[in-house]
């Protein structure tokens, strides 16, 4: 068996978050499509190749890419 540790909170969906939330899924999936295209393999090599495009191209700040990276 394998423990989790998470952390639960509750949040009201303002206009805000659902932008972000939709960016976010956007972001993972433009991750995948590169790797899938590109064969890349391990969380480093994607964040390496995804950093610099995924700011410009959607406008958020450094952590997004990481972020992105590990999901």
């Amino acid at each position: 068996m394998k423990g989790v540790k998470s952390v639960q909170f509750t949040y009201r969906l303002t206009e805000q978050t659902q932008e972000l939330l939709e960016t976010f899924r956007m972001m993972v999936n433009h991750a995948i499509q590169i790797c899938l295209e590109e064969g890349i393999r391990g969380r480093l090599n994607l964040r390496n190749r995804i950093y610099k495009e995924f700011q410009e191209k959607y406008g958020v700040v450094s952590c997004y890419p990481y972020s992105v990276s590990e999901v």
